[in-house]
């Protein structure tokens, strides 16, 4: 998951939790449903106010993936009584060998600042979203670097269960 914002000030207190993390992995995966894992605001304490906390992270594989749902790891924003900085935004990362329909919403941008008008602070940098398909030739095997058994997945005739040509006969 994501790190907890940082207090400020001599209370050093305030920051807001990181998000949570959360790891799909199954043959057949479908998520039409919001999957949130934010960082948490930051908040005032006394006279100091705290970070936002860093987004979390989301981790889907499978076969088949069907994702259009919203995808959350947003950072949280900074409170705003002092110089509370936003969290950075977090990581979304699918990996598929068939794409039955990858189409999420998704937010991955850092928090805003917290500030006023004697001090500032910096927003959150946006956090990463990639989607990678592990079966390039689409002969329905992985690749080997994704924990399959292709050892050429640019080239569908040649698999572990392909017919073996000797000499090209």
């Amino acid at each position: 998951g994501g790190s907890g914002g940082s207090g400020d000030g001599d209370t050093g207190n305030g920051g807001g939790n990181g998000g949570a993390a959360v790891w799909l992995e199954a043959e057949t995966i479908n998520i039409a449903g919001t999957i949130r894992m934010r960082g948490q605001n930051g908040f005032n304490w006394l006279n100091d106010s705290g970070g936002g906390g860093a987004g979390g992270g989301i981790l889907i594989q499978g076969s088949t993936v069907n994702v259009t749902g919203p995808l959350n790891v947003r950072g949280g924003n900074g409170a705003s009584f002092d110089d509370g900085g936003g969290g950075g935004g977090g990581r979304i990362k699918i990996f598929f060998r068939n794409n039955a329909g990858i189409t999420p919403t998704v937010t991955i941008a850092g928090g805003s600042a917290g500030g006023n008008t004697c001090e500032n602070a910096n927003p959150g940098a946006a956090g990463t979203y990639t989607t990678t398909d592990t079966d390039v030739d689409g002969d329905q095997i992985s690749a080997t670097v994704w924990g399959g058994t292709d050892c050429n997945d640019n080239n569908a005739a040649i698999n572990p269960g392909a017919n073996e040509l000797c000499n090209g006969f």
